[in-house]
């Protein structure tokens, strides 16, 4: 190493050769970085790595914010309400007729009177990115009270959503099942 800094102590446009070529250099790392960078690609410097260029659907659905979904869903109105749950080994399937409103930011919805189940159930809930539906619901049947949690994906219409719920049990467990949601009337 110690000839080598002699060598570039006596040549001068060597020295000046290597520091231009490691600017180069350095220059065009960054430049290729930059452009990675700007296509969206995962960019590793331990170990040195560019990953695949990505469609702008991949980008959109690998940032959580896909295009279709930017526009919050309206779903203020009746809705045909299906969810199922297990009780002494059996499945269950309740169906409500239920009514959403929207006040501020929440979404209120309750069962109505003419809804098939003995369930009466309301549920409050948010919208976000423009397509879940998340919140809360409480449910009281022959004075035993369940409670829990809920989210669904919205479809793009805003006719229908699926999801799932979390919550109490009778046997006061924590259970979940599957819970669909149609649009009767907006």
């Amino acid at each position: 190493m110690r000839y080598f800094f002699e060598w570039l102590t006596i040549n001068p446009i060597g020295a000046t050769s290597i520091v231009i070529a490691l600017s180069l250099l350095i220059v065009l790392v960054c430049l290729i970085l930059l452009v990675a960078f700007r296509q969206g690609r995962s960019i590793s410097f331990w170990p040195p790595k560019i990953g695949p260029k990505l469609d702008s659907k991949q980008i959109a659905v690998s940032s959580g914010k896909d295009q279709e979904d930017k526009k919050e869903r309206e779903i203020e109105g009746l809705w045909d309400s299906s969810y199922s749950f297990f009780f002494e080994r059996e499945v269950i399937a309740h169906n409500h007729l239920i009514e959403l409103k929207k006040d501020g930011k929440y979404i209120f919805g309750k069962s109505l009177e003419e809804s098939p189940s003995p369930h009466f159930f309301h549920m409050k809930g948010e919208i976000h990115y423009g397509s879940y539906f998340s919140g809360t619901w409480e449910s009281s049947l022959k004075g035993n009270i369940y409670h829990g949690t809920f989210q669904f994906k919205i479809d793009q219409l805003g006719n229908s959503m699926k999801g799932k719920w979390l919550g109490s049990s009778a046997f006061k467990a924590i259970n979940s099942g599957d819970w669909v949601i149609k649009k009767i009337k907006g």
